[in-house]
């Protein structure tokens, strides 16, 4: 059974949610475009090749799940993200 990870993030700060042998996929905070929204930039690499791209949520979006990869969001703030990866 794994346990909760909780993290803070700022903006340009990223967390990795998935490893594999040969990909990896981040999340990235990348601050609030205005008070009802924020965005998160999703990388994933595959060897040298890779992509990324932005996700525009709602403020009130408390359960996410990328990559198979549920998180919880705590908490958002124009510079800073709080959420834990379960």
């Amino acid at each position: 059974m794994s346990q909760t990870q909780h993290h803070q993030l700022k903006i340009g700060d990223s967390i990795q949610i998935k490893r594999g042998l040969m990909t990896r996929i981040s999340v990235l905070y990348a601050g609030m475009p205005n008070d009802r929204t924020f965005s998160l930039v999703v990388t994933r690499t595959a060897g040298h090749m890779g992509m990324a791209y932005n996700l525009y949520l709602p403020t009130s979006e408390r359960h996410l799940d990328l990559a198979e990869t549920p998180m919880t969001i705590h908490g958002v703030a124009p510079t800073t993200l709080q959420l834990a990866i379960d």
